[in-house]
Parts: structure tokens; C-alpha cells; sequence
């Protein structure tokens, strides 16, 4: 059962150092992954706000060249390109006898958006009114209102793509240092299971594992088959004493004890020396 003391004190080694791995990963991708955002956030917010200034500049200058004259069609076109692929979705010109011209962009399909986001780019992207003067003498106001809808989506997409990118990072890393030290860590199976080796009989491999093993655990390594070999040798020795007496136990048998063996139907099946001398029969 995963508890939340399992969860931050795993039982084996591996498990120890993904977890410390993943957590310093995270750790430093969230960080980096934040920075990225706030810089191009601020990227963002500073092309847009020196696009809409150069707008400004333009437009003003073309409206009171135009207002001069009181050339409202010149207005009107100056007006309409101010909203042509530029941040601003609503242009308006208010000159001093009461008379509004306003120009707006076509509206784009709206797509959901955070609310904080539309709030934090309301915030920061405050409405242009710029007075237009010329000679000394005003004749009108020139208002320019930004597309907050539209660069909210803008801001909303870069944080998508940036939260998606560190999803993805994260999970290649993640799979990847898994694999690694699955693989790097695998010999201290060898030392986990080296009783249950010694049971079986299997003394073979530590030799190898330690030569291929990190310099922490060669040593142990090392140690594990030097006790294997001096294990493995004691075990033949007794295997050899045992056979030996098997053997010699066999042959007093056979000098001593007639050995007569019958199968389930009185047929015999097998004889000793012994027999065949005392009863005169052959094999």
C-alpha cells in the first residue's frame, strides 16, 4: 500500500534516487519554465506597446493633417488602418464641434480564455487618447482602444505551449533516468538476492558485476564474489567427500550384504557381486 512515508522513504535504492532526481527536475524545469514565461510575457507586452505607440504617431499626424482641412474621409481611412493588423480594435476621432468618427476591426472568433489573464492584459494594456493638435491649436481627440480579448489569447497560448512543452520535457526525462538507472543499478539486485543464490547454488556472475559495477558498490561487489568463490569451493569439497562416500559405502555393501532386487512381479531386476558368488548364478 503506497503511504505518504513510502512515498518520501522508498525501500530500495533506485526508487530513492529517481524520486531525488524527479524533485530536482521538477524543481529546476518549473523555475525554468517560469522565467520563459515572464520573459516572453514581457516580450510580448513591449512589442505590443511600441507597435501601438508608432500607431499612435502615425495616425495622429495623418488625422490633424486631415483635420485641418476637415477632410472627414481622410480621417476615416487614417482610422480604419489604424485597426488593420495592429493590437487596436476600435479607433475614434472627437473633434471640438461634437462630431464622432469611430473605425472598428472585424471581430475574431472568441476562444476561452483565463479570466485573470483578460484582467492582467486589461491592466496592462490601457486605452490611447491622444489630442490632436497642430499649430498651437486643438481639434480633437484621437481615441485608440486595444484588442484586450484578442492579446489575452495571445498570452494564454504561450503559457498552453510553455505548461505542454514542460510536460513533455519532464516525461523524457523522467523515462529516461528511469531506464538509466534501471540499467546502472541492476547489480544491486545481485546484492539483495545473494542469499537466496547462496540457497539455490548459484555462485556465478558476481565476478563480472563487480568489474562493471560503479566504484560504490565494487567493493561490495567484490566482496559478495569472494564469498561466493570461497562458498562455491566448500561446496564442491563437500560434494566430492559426499560422493566419496557414497561410493565407499557401496563398496562395503556390496562385499558384505547379498543385494537382491525384485520388481512388482517377483522378476529380479538386479544382483550384487556377492550374490552372484554365492548362489553360482550369472547376470
Amino acid at each position: 500500500m503506497l503511504t505518504f512515508k513510502s512515498l518520501f522513504k522508498p525501500r530500495s535504492l533506485l526508487d530513492r534516487v529517481y524520486i531525488l532526481y524527479a524533485a530536482a527536475l521538477l524543481v529546476v524545469a518549473g523555475i525554468g519554465t517560469l522565467q520563459f514565461i515572464r520573459q516572453q510575457y514581457t516580450q510580448q507586452k513591449s512589442d505590443t506597446l511600441d507597435m501601438g505607440t508608432m500607431v499612435v504617431e502615425l495616425a495622429a499626424q495623418s488625422i490633424g493633417d486631415a483635420a485641418v482641412v476637415n477632410d472627414h474621409d481622410a480621417i476615416r481611412r487614417t482610422l480604419a488602418s489604424a485597426v488593420l493588423h495592429t493590437p487596436f480594435g476600435k479607433a475614434s476621432y472627437d473633434d471640438l464641434r461634437g462630431q464622432v468618427l469611430t473605425e472598428s476591426s472585424n471581430p475574431q472568433p472568441e476562444t476561452w480564455t483565463p479570466a485573470w489573464i483578460r484582467s492582467l492584459v486589461a491592466r496592462d494594456m490601457e486605452d490611447v487618447n491622444r489630442v490632436i493638435s497642430v499649430g498651437g491649436r486643438d481639434y480633437g481627440v484621437l481615441r485608440l482602444h486595444y484588442v484586450h480579448l484578442q492579446i489575452a489569447e495571445q498570452r494564454w497560448a504561450l503559457l498552453r505551449d510553455s505548461i505542454a512543452m514542460l510536460v513533455v520535457v519532464l516525461a523524457a526525462g523522467l523515462v529516461l533516468i528511469r531506464v538509466l538507472l534501471t540499467r546502472w543499478l541492476s547489480d544491486v539486485d545481485r546484492i539483495q538476492n545473494f542469499a537466496e543464490d547462496i540457497r539455490l547454488g548459484r555462485f556465478e556472475g558476481y565476478e563480472d558485476a563487480a568489474r562493471d559495477a560503479p566504484p560504490e558498490l565494487r567493493k561490495a561487489l567484490e566482496l559478495f564474489g569472494s564469498a561466493a568463490s570461497g562458498l562455491r569451493t566448500q561446496f564442491d569439497q563437500r560434494l566430492d567427500a559426499l560422493s566419496f562416500a557414497l561410493m565407499q559405502h557401496k563398496n562395503a555393501t556390496d562385499q558384505a550384504v547379498i543385494v537382491l532386487e525384485l520388481d512388482p512381479l517377483g522378476f529380479v531386476t538386479a544382483v550384487n557381486d556377492l550374490f552372484c558368488m554365492t548362489s553360482g548364478w550369472t547376470r
